[in-house]
């Protein structure tokens, strides 16, 4: 059967369109839970789940034409997967605030100002910013004028200056901000020329008596053009930035798609797309590449791409795929549909129907008995929430990975009061973490350095072995020419130092193999990093050797990749690759279709989160506002302390290889550099001790998720999942274990259909009253 068919494309395409759009309008207005929220997102899945269920069994039945192949869902699905990291925390979450909060912040910021943290970001990333279209649309105003010889220079300044200096109000600061305009102009040789040939030609604008100069030349002929043109330039600043926060309608009113400042924003977009494609080709050749290494040799199960996988595969001439024909199935999905609609109704109908407690909070309580644990930051322990997903997927890995996940927040509060009773101080989780993932990351590579050798020796032309591997060779090419791609942007278009910008692109490829790693390994689709690659950097580098131009974009720019990676590229395109082999679908193919296809939702969902934010404002996600302002204040730190210490001038002139030997100015970063070797080392040992011994009960996974939100919130789930497979596998043997696997499947698929039960009846019922449904968290937010 083919794979990559019209329909199955198209089916595609239409769904991850479809999910980027509804994602949004849940997520951010009708604050249900989220629609991809996690690695095995419930968008695609109730999708999936509908063809698989309802048009297969039925258009399937009377139009043969109509019927997807199991190959053809693949295909759906794997496009669908890919695409789940763009709507929300992936990447539109932060990414229009990123652009627009900076420039709005800056006037309450002394530190920025003081030390120019924004002028070392390039202008080309803010709408309104050095503009030519900005220009033309000034010009458009200037058309019936006589005077535009006048207004010329005029025009060329207002398309070049700092648009927060048209937010003013009229008489005072009207005045101040054109006289800050006209000192902005000095720097601009032809401007003066063409100012002071109209001030020759027109006796009127000469300077007054005592007024001689450069600056009396621009502030006369700024005086004389701003009557009409500043208005046009106000009104655009009032819209893309101030509506942003606000919203454009007012009252109840909707926002008109003509209402949005799309043209303002399609400059900066533009600036942005070399390096958001170049990141995505990068990843999913990452993905490939790694693929046959832990498939093959490493022999890793992929939790999750056996769920996935349960939904579309069949065998025979049914119509549906062969886990909904199993009552074991039914007998684990219905009573967890059950439980949840009955704590749905419970709020609609709070006295009369009653509620399934599903969550505990034992923190007081475990504060009361153990007093020591107050000085402790790791609270996760404190909490617990039965998740019938999280508990479905443990069924499926190995117990020695579902013991450490499970077990990690206790370990963590253990070594957190072992290390304030002894020094009064504090762990650096965050460091600590991004050292373990430096280790296991070197632990892959290690181990697969044969293969990985042979297949980059290939792929830059030279002879060697993987000859038949022709997937890796050509993954390992894409990867080269992608993060090639990625280096010259942030070189060329940013102004990132070259050896500043490998760095970065190797932190972030790091942060997403060992975080896919974690996922492909554990199957836990709810995972976070819990480091930041502009922050790791600092530390490791050292503000001197990184420099405040390269500070700054690395600070800013590793929110804009990977702020939130709980909604990451690179699983669900590892997912979808397994998929891909598990049913003979070309991965390679698979790549560059799923490539295509982001790159169109890439542009959809950036204009469906426009729509939302400037139809409602910016201000309800109070977290996503504050993460712009959080990551310039990391940078404004670092150039405080250059500032400080004397050091500006060294680390500003030092470029490439000149920064070398700055790296021993690095001081002040000994305790994040101590966490960083405690974790490496901890994940090497462990991972010694388990190549080692076969009864050691701990996987170095343990230090990569211990402190993260999401550990705390599913440590419980995966421990009852851990003891009832081990009870399983213990009492009643292999083949036990292998017949139960449906009943688990339906754990798991009956949490995604409650999820997506709730969804619906909100939207319709916002649909039908336009008021804000009765919202039930199922999975965490």
């Amino acid at each position: 059967m083919r794979a990559f068919t019209a329909k199955a494309v198209l089916t595609g395409l239409a769904g991850a369109l479809l999910v980027s759009v509804l994602a949004n309008v849940n997520d951010n207005v009708l604050h249900q839970t989220l629609l991809i929220g996690n690695h095995l997102p419930i968008g695609p899945f109730i999708l999936i789940c509908l063809l698989s269920l309802a048009w297969n069994p039925l258009a399937g039945r009377w139009w043969r034409w109509a019927r997807f192949s199991v190959q053809e869902l693949v295909v759906v699905l794997g496009l669908l997967l890919v695409c789940s990291w763009l709507p929300t925390s992936g990447f539109y979450r932060y990414f229009h605030r990123l652009v627009i909060r900076p420039e709005l912040e800056l006037p309450s910021k002394p530190n920025w100002q003081k030390h120019g943290t924004l002028a070392l970001l390039p202008e080309h990333i803010f709408p309104l910013h050095r503009d030519p279209a900005r220009l033309a649309q000034l010009q458009a105003v200037d058309q019936a004028d006589d005077d535009a010889a006048l207004d010329r220079p005029s025009l060329r300044l207002l398309a070049v200056v700092d648009p927060r200096l048209f937010a003013v109000e009229p008489g005072d600061a009207e005045l101040a901000s054109r006289e800050r305009l006209a000192r902005a102009a000095a720097s601009d040789p032809a401007d003066w020329a063409a100012a002071t040939a109209v001030a020759a030609a027109r006796p009127a604008l000469r300077p007054a008596a005592g007024e001689a100069g450069p600056y009396a030349t621009a502030f006369a002929r700024v005086q004389a053009g701003f009557d009409r043109l500043l208005p046009a330039a106000q009104a655009d600043y009032e819209v893309v930035y101030g509506k942003f926060v606000q919203g454009i309608p007012s009252g109840d009113r909707s926002i008109g798609w003509e209402e949005l400042p799309l043209r303002a924003w399609l400059p900066a977009l533009a600036f942005w797309a070399p390096l958001v494609v170049s990141f995505m080709l990068a990843i999913m050749a990452l993905t490939l590449l790694v693929h046959r290494q832990w498939v093959r040799h490493e022999q890793l199960s992929y939790p999750l791409a056996t769920v996935t996988g349960a939904l579309v595969e069949r065998t025979g001439a049914g119509l549906v795929a062969d886990v909904f024909r199993s009552r074991l199935f039914w007998w684990g999905a219905l009573p967890v549909l059950g439980i949840h609609l009955l704590n749905y109704l419970n709020l609609w109908f709070p006295t009369r129907i009653p509620a399934v407690p599903l969550t505990w909070y034992w923190s007081e309580e475990f504060k009361s008995i153990f007093p020591s644990i107050q000085n402790a930051s790791e609270w996760g322990w404190g909490t617990g929430r039965i998740q019938f997903l999280i508990i479905g997927i443990t069924y499926f890995i190995a117990a020695e990975v579902s013991l450490s996940m499970g077990l990690g927040s206790f370990a963590l509060l253990l070594l957190q009061c072992q290390v304030f009773i002894a020094s009064s101080t504090s762990v650096d989780g965050e460091s600590m973490r991004f050292g373990s993932y430096l280790a296991y990351a070197g632990i892959l590579g290690w181990t697969g350095r044969s293969y990985y050798g042979a297949v980059l020796v290939r792929a830059i032309g030279l002879r060697g072995g993987a000859a038949s591997d022709r997937e890796g060779v050509w993954a390992a090419r894409i990867l080269l020419a992608a993060v090639a791609g990625l280096v010259a942007t942030l070189v060329l278009g940013f102004g990132m130092d070259w050896l500043v910008a490998l760095l970065f692109a190797a932190t972030l490829l790091v942060l997403f193999l060992v975080l896919t790693r974690v996922v492909c390994e554990s199957g836990i689709p709810f995972i976070q990093a819990g480091w930041y690659p502009g922050t790791a950097l600092a530390h490791v580098l050292g503000f001197p050797a990184l420099g405040p131009a390269a500070l700054v974009l690395v600070a800013y720019l590793g929110p804009v990749l990977a702020q939130d990676p709980r909604e990451c590229l690179m699983p669900y395109a590892a997912t979808a690759n397994r998929l891909a082999e598990r049913n003979g679908v070309d991965r390679l193919r698979l790549l560059w279709w799923g490539f295509a296809v982001m790159c169109v939702a890439l542009a959809v969902g950036c204009v469906a989160w426009l729509w939302v934010i400037y139809g409602s404002g910016s201000t309800a996600d109070g977290w996503a506002n504050g993460v712009p302002s959080m990551a310039l204040d990391r940078a404004d730190r670092g150039l405080a302390a250059l500032a400080d210490t004397g050091r500006m001038e060294a680390a500003s002139a030092a470029h490439g290889l000149g920064k070398l030997p700055l790296l021993f100015e690095n001081t002040g970063h000994g305790r994040q550099l101590g966490w960083l070797g405690f974790g490496a080392l901890a994940v090497v040992a462990t991972a010694l001790m388990r190549f080692r011994f076969g009864w050691w009960p701990i996987h170095p996974i343990l230090f990569l998720v211990w402190g993260t939100y999401p550990n705390s919130m599913t440590w419980a789930s995966v421990l009852i999942g851990c003891l009832v497979k081990e009870g399983v596998v213990r009492f009643a043997g292999g083949r036990i274990y292998q017949q139960l696997k449906p009943l688990f499947i339906g754990l798991i698929i009956g949490e995604v259909a409650a999820v997506g039960l709730t969804v619906v009846c909100g939207f319709l019922y916002y649909y039908a009253t336009g008021i804000q449904p009765r919202v039930l968290v199922i999975l965490p937010s």
